[in-house]
């Protein structure tokens, strides 16, 4: 107990039982852009949490509590006003939703007895109409007369512990937590049901039926394991997914996005050895190995629906996922194949142990990686980013780039063992950055580097105020080819008469200089220029590189933000093999892309 909590009543404030709650549960900080409705509350977290952080906004309040719980759940919260803050910040939460990040958001809502007056002191049923972009959304109500105190109380501790719980069970995902203003405010939690509370466990789930899945998987000659990237938020899926491969003896490959984000966590060969890389449907060897395939398994599936995979093959199929909703809406399951949902790991290992046949040889399959002759212009780049990151260690990579994340997927194995990756599944533009600071601040044994596009940054620049304030070690890459070039090249598949480079919309903006806006806030900026030439000099090329690799060491060593400017060409053919213009679902006749 501090010495602040020994001078206080028998009875807390609301805001102080919250803030001891959380910080019973795990939470270790709060990333905050407050308004009056939750001043009490902010000024409690101060007090009772390791760390309380001004987000300088908020959607990034949103994005900074996410980059830190991104491979802890739970760890982090947002705090937000109510009316101004959760608005402000909705699509922040959807895409947290959409990228499965487990973290409480804590709203102040105004006074139970002013809400009937609403607007203009806040939103009719807000919490209630964001909750549909969150993983599940709860309120608090008003406390009545005090013979209703003790029920309220027991609300109070019932409901913080849920939400905390909701937001860390799988799949993990963000949790709104309304907490009206004078619910915070007034003073009438007694400090002995409240030291009673302790932390709850969620109950464990039941035990998913596996029998049918060992059953197809001991019938099996061919099988073939599809897995997402989400199968990779989970600390142990490398041990399981080798394990899995070995026992059952097949190959598995990963879902490869080529459009939109691009880069995304992937398996490492090395770690799990029946791993071929990333699945090519247009490659005639994973072709012939899904079309042989007796039985198909896919693990945490999302998207493997035909515009990213094509069309899965009429076989046998089992689904291991966490979110059985988000598998199905795929269509490629029928009602003879098999869906084990839960804790896929640990259904993973039960099934691993389970089989009774002996392990059988497992099919080698060319590797999936990008062919020399695919490899765009500015591949040395990516190749040299990769290399240089494997002197720092255990880095973590955070994208909110489109082209820039292609060309680094490209030189995926550059990097070195022990990367982890954050894309964006949900494409929210701008959104990279203040994750980042969230990732940075959250595991201070790690390396942050965000690689950014010119959207990316200009979107994002409002997080640098809180990079700078907190002197957050993250090295942002910004990669500036002039504009919009993967949407060019939408537009020239639509049109198809060359125009898009005309079209000014799709341009940066004239006289936004990067480096010079991170100078001016006092960051460490440098600017790298490739080469514009669609047949570069050995020589230049080489001399541009070392120059990168210098600059990279450099800025890793500084102790707070910095930035490295990459200025590229935005010619379509120096991107070449980035960015699908079309899925791979079949097209029907005047279907454009």
């Amino acid at each position: 107990m501090s010495a602040a909590d020994m001078t206080e009543p028998e009875t807390m404030t609301g805001a102080a039982a919250v803030a001891t709650l959380l910080a019973g549960s795990g939470v270790r900080e709060v990333f905050g852009y407050i308004g009056t409705s939750e001043l009490a509350l902010a000024s409690a977290l101060r007090r009772r949490l390791p760390a309380y952080r001004n987000a300088r906004g908020d959607r990034e309040a949103v994005f900074m509590a996410a980059g830190a719980s991104a491979f802890h759940p739970g760890r982090a919260a947002a705090l937000l006003h109510g009316a101004r803050g959760l608005t402000n910040a909705a699509g922040a939460l959807g895409d947290a939703w959409r990228n499965e990040a487990g973290f409480l958001c804590l709203v102040g809502l105004p006074g139970t007895a002013s809400q009937p007056f609403l607007p203009p002191h806040g939103e009719p049923r807000l919490i209630e109409s964001v909750g549909h972009f969150a993983k599940a959304w709860y309120e608090l109500p008003a406390v009545g007369s005090p013979e209703c105190t003790v029920d309220a109380v027991e609300a109070l501790i019932d409901t913080v512990a849920t939400a905390i719980e909701t937001a860390r069970e799988q799949p993990c995902g963000p949790v709104l937590l309304g907490l009206p203003q004078d619910v915070l405010e007034g003073r009438w939690v007694p400090r002995a049901a409240l030291a009673k509370a302790g932390r709850r466990r969620a109950p464990a789930p039941a035990p998913a039926p596996l029998s049918d899945a060992v059953r197809l998987i001991e019938a099996a000659d061919r099988p073939v394991v599809l897995l997402d990237d989400y199968l990779l938020k989970d600390a142990r899926a490398t041990a399981t997914l080798r394990e899995f491969t070995e026992r059952v003896g097949a190959p598995a490959l990963q879902v490869r996005y080529r459009r939109g984000p691009m880069l995304f966590e992937r398996v490492s060969a090395a770690a799990v050895p029946a791993f071929a890389g990333w699945y090519d449907p247009s490659r005639p060897e994973h072709a012939e190995v899904l079309a042989g395939a007796d039985l198909i398994i896919t693990l945490e599936d999302r998207n493997m629906y035909p515009r990213v995979v094509g069309d899965l093959p009429d076989t046998r199929k089992i689904a291991f996922t966490c979110a059985p909703e988000r598998t199905g809406k795929n269509g490629y399951l029928g009602d003879d194949d098999v869906v084990v949902s839960g804790d896929t790991c640990a259904n993973l290992s039960m099934v691993s142990a389970a089989l009774r046949r002996a392990p059988r040889r497992i099919p080698a399959i060319p590797p999936a990686g990008d062919r020399p002759a695919d490899r765009s212009e500015l591949w040395p780049l990516a190749r040299t980013i990769g290399e240089t990151l494997a002197e720092v260690g255990r880095p973590v990579i955070v994208d909110d780039s489109q082209m820039f994340g292609g060309l680094m997927a490209q030189a995926y194995d550059t990097l070195p063992e022990g990367t982890r990756v954050l894309g964006d599944h949900g494409a929210f533009v701008g959104g990279g950055l203040a994750t980042a600071i969230g990732v940075a601040l959250g595991n201070p044994d790690r390396s942050v580097v965000c690689t950014l596009g010119d959207q990316g940054f200009t979107n994002g620049v409002q997080g640098l105020v809180a990079a700078l304030e907190h002197r957050v070690p993250v090295t942002l890459v910004v990669c500036n080819n002039g504009g919009s070039v993967s949407l060019r090249k939408q537009l020239d598949s639509i049109d198809g008469d060359g125009d898009a480079r005309r079209v000014e919309h799709l341009d940066n903006v004239q006289g936004f200089d990067y480096v010079r806006v991170a100078s001016a806030l006092g960051m460490p900026a440098d600017r790298v220029v490739w080469p514009d030439d669609a047949d570069p000099q050995a020589d230049a090329v080489e001399a541009t590189l070392d120059r990168l690799r210098g600059l990279l060491r450099g800025h890793h060593a500084h102790p707070g933000p910095s930035l490295l400017e990459l200025v590229v060409p935005g010619r379509a053919d120096a991107w070449a093999g980035i960015w699908s213009v079309s899925g791979l679902e079949p097209r029907s006749v005047g279907a454009t892309a």
